[in-house]
């Protein structure tokens, strides 16, 4: 994490290190049950302007992660695939500028004047509640009053994998490695990590075309109908997620031809190929 990262560069300086990026979380909601508010865009926009990004961005990441964080996670290989607030609309722009004045109002053609109770599933692990509260903090301005439903690591996994959720849920974005363009992992109807039930025609569309050129090998088409995908989803407010998240990867310098890879796992890569240079470990 950036905290421990900056530490260990002060008090480690011998080590060798990498920057990048982690993945990241969201808050998805229960989009596909019309008793719930989470139907109607302006709710879904109110809480993406009640959400001030660059205050959370700058609390736990010293303002180095990236927003928007849904639906991708920013990450180096895909950064031809991620749609920047730079290369965004104007009214991406503004819809992810925080404007709790404008979120109220869009609140109250909605049907909410005085905002609503929402109860989300988060894990017990880690400083998920901590992360989870900043956002009841600022949600509770604009009338949004989001109660904690705190589960253990082994009842949220089962929940999450389910989809089981009642109404919000605190989670991670899924698809966010490279695998991400071959089905936009979490927002394909009926994939586990499609935690708001999002089911649009438009996606699938999206995807068809992707695949197609994926198969006649135009990457630049892939890249652009991403992109495009992005900015529609990204105005859709699916899910309020929280910045991409930097992420260091330390190891001593006597640890040979590394150079902060994943390692383990079937997608990993092999250690044999790594090694140890005990006269320098010496």
């Amino acid at each position: 994490e950036w905290i421990d990262a900056q530490s260990m560069l002060k008090t480690s300086p011998q080590l060798e290190f990498k920057h990048g990026y982690g993945g990241t979380n969201a808050i998805f909601m229960r989009t596909d049950k019309p008793e719930l508010p989470y139907k109607d865009i302006r709710v879904r926009q109110a809480l993406t302007l009640a959400t001030d990004f660059n205050a959370i961005n700058k609390a736990l990441y010293d303002s180095q992660g990236v927003v928007p964080g849904f639906p991708l996670a920013y990450t180096e290989p895909l950064k031809d695939y991620f749609l920047t607030l730079a290369e965004a609309s104007k009214e991406v722009k503004d819809l992810f500028t925080y404007n709790p004045e404008k979120a109220r109002q869009l609140l109250k053609e909605a049907g909410y004047p005085n905002g609503f109770k929402a109860e989300i599933i988060v894990s017990s692990a880690g400083g998920v509640v901590d992360e989870v509260a900043i956002f009841k903090d600022m949600w509770s301005k604009v009338g949004v009053d989001l109660v904690f439903q705190t589960r253990d690591t082994g009842v949220y996994t089962t929940i999450a994998n389910a989809r089981s959720h009642a109404d919000m849920i605190y989670a991670g974005i899924g698809g966010t490695s490279q695998l991400w363009p071959r089905g936009f992992g979490n927002l394909f109807a009926g994939v586990q990590f499609n935690l708001s039930y999002i089911n649009e025609p438009y996606i699938k569309e999206a995807i068809e075309k992707y695949n197609t050129a994926w198969l006649r090998g135009d990457e630049k088409e892939r890249m652009r109908i991403s992109k495009q995908l992005m900015e529609r989803v990204y105005l859709e407010s699916w899910a309020i997620g929280r910045p991409a998240a930097t992420s260091s990867a330390f190891w001593w310098p006597w640890v040979k031809n590394y150079y902060a890879a994943n390692a383990g796992g079937f997608q990993g890569f092999p250690h044999q190929y790594l090694w140890i240079d005990r006269a320098l470990k010496k």
